[in-house]
């Protein structure tokens, strides 16, 4: 006698003689067939003592007072990551596998596919064993299941599942909601989903160079009305960026890559953290070439509307000849109030700079109209400023130079650090830039 079937004789033997079990079977059947993989979470707090309990019934046999929702939570707890390596709860994951190699329940094995799905690891001696007892119920799985085997028999394969379900994936047209139709609710979810994504990255990696492969990878990452996947983002914005090592893409198509990354993950000049934290620094670097030119010109463009000055077309064709020319490496941008103000109304006139982030200059006094321009170039940093701020270059590794992607800057300390070299924009300015940044490099 299974589990399942000790649980429900044992509830039915001390349920009062009026209650209608035919009818709560019927209702409980209707709820798992339409929600078959509800399993409940356990709270981080709640883990241990979980497990404990399962594991102490597990030694006396013992199932009294015991509901199938605190075993399947349980199942959840002992499969997971942090559990599913330790030898005390052994037995407790073996007793899992026997149950759902015997079970006839559709409730309990539905519970049993999620805890694989998500617990998938390939070559895992756990993943082999649960694809094992899953092969061997699968005739009790129901319907639900049954349309998901159907579209991928090797769903159990603890092998090929991934690939096997990457193929599948590379033939959608959107695979998100695709999946969610043959009975994957959770397309973004943990274990065997994660690898999938990962081979459904190589397998669609060719069309990676074109406006739809990119628009298809964004829908796959994105859905409407669905959080960002943020599991294998890193590997995915890596996948996307890889084509274009051999030279940058199309300005139309550069600008489709940049909106969309930023619009899924954030602005990687203001989120450093994961996933482009994590992103291969090769090509990273694509990334913030990119969105160099777009601040270089933004900031002219900003300061060209607030200060009225004849020197701003040869700062112009200077900053943007560098960058054109592969010499500035990274750029940002800190407005004055006045220059905020612009920012944002230029922003709202032209949709393609909505996303463009910037900093602050929050020096008051005699210095509240200046923006700045803070440009990595090689070992050094370079500061660009309006209304007749001196150009200052630093040696990068500088203890006090201005860090780039900041949220404030005072373009007054910034003046007043030492050891940098000061340009006045007169006279050939721009080779005594050139001069400076050889100086010090």
């Amino acid at each position: 006698m299974t589990l399942a079937e000790k649980i429900g004789k044992r509830s039915k033997v001390r349920s009062p003689a009026l209650v209608d079990f035919n009818t709560i079977d019927s209702a409980c059947a209707k709820v798992l067939n339409r929600w078959p993989d509800i399993v409940a979470t356990v709270p981080e707090r709640n883990r241990e003592a979980v497990v404990a309990a399962v594991a102490n019934r597990v030694r006396q046999d013992d199932w009294t007072d015991c509901t199938l929702t605190a075993v399947t939570r349980a199942a959840r707890v002992v499969f997971d990551a942090a559990f599913r390596a330790r030898p005390d709860l052994a037995d407790v994951r073996r007793f899992f596998v026997r149950e759902t190699r015997g079970s006839t329940r559709p409730g309990f094995l539905s519970a049993m596919v999620i805890v694989y799905l998500e617990s998938y690891e390939p070559k895992a001696e756990h993943t082999k064993a649960l694809a094992d007892a899953l092969t061997a119920a699968r005739g009790h799985l129901g319907p639900r299941w049954g349309r998901l085997i159907t579209k991928l028999p090797s769903i159990f394969d603890p092998d090929r599942a991934p690939d096997k379900l990457a193929e599948l994936m590379d033939g959608m047209v959107d695979p998100y909601a695709e999946l969610k139709a043959i009975g994957l609710r959770n397309p973004h979810g943990i274990g065997l989903m994660d690898h999938a994504h990962f081979c459904f990255l190589r397998l669609i990696e060719r069309t990676l160079n074109t406006e739809a492969g990119i628009a298809r990878l964004f829908g796959w990452l994105k859905p409407d009305g669905i959080q960002a996947r943020v599991s294998g983002a890193t590997t995915a914005i890596e996948a996307v960026l890889r084509p274009w090592g051999g030279g940058p893409p199309s300005s139309d198509l550069q600008r489709t890559v940049i909106e969309g990354l930023i619009a899924l993950y954030g602005d990687p000049r203001v989120h450093r953290g994961a996933p482009w934290g994590t992103v291969d620094p090769v090509l990273m670097a694509f990334v913030m070439r990119w969105l160099t030119g777009e601040n270089i010109e933004f900031f002219l463009d900003v300061v060209s509307h607030v200060q009225v000055s004849h020197m701003w077309p040869e700062r112009r064709k200077f900053w943007l000849g560098l960058h054109k020319a592969g010499r500035i490496d990274a750029a940002w941008v800190a407005f004055s109030p006045a220059g905020v103000d612009t920012a944002h109304r230029l922003r709202e006139k032209d949709s393609e700079r909505d996303g463009i982030a910037f900093g602050r200059q929050v020096a008051g006094g005699g210095r509240s109209d200046t923006s700045l321009l803070i440009m990595r170039l090689g070992d050094c940093v370079v500061v660009e400023g309006s209304h007749s701020y001196k150009l200052h270059v630093f040696r990068a590794s500088d203890r006090k130079v201005p860090e780039l992607f900041q949220r404030r800057y005072d373009c007054e300390v910034i003046r007043k650090i030492p050891g940098s070299e000061t340009i006045v924009h007169n006279g050939n300015w721009q080779s005594r830039v050139m001069q400076a940044i050889e100086y010090l490099s």
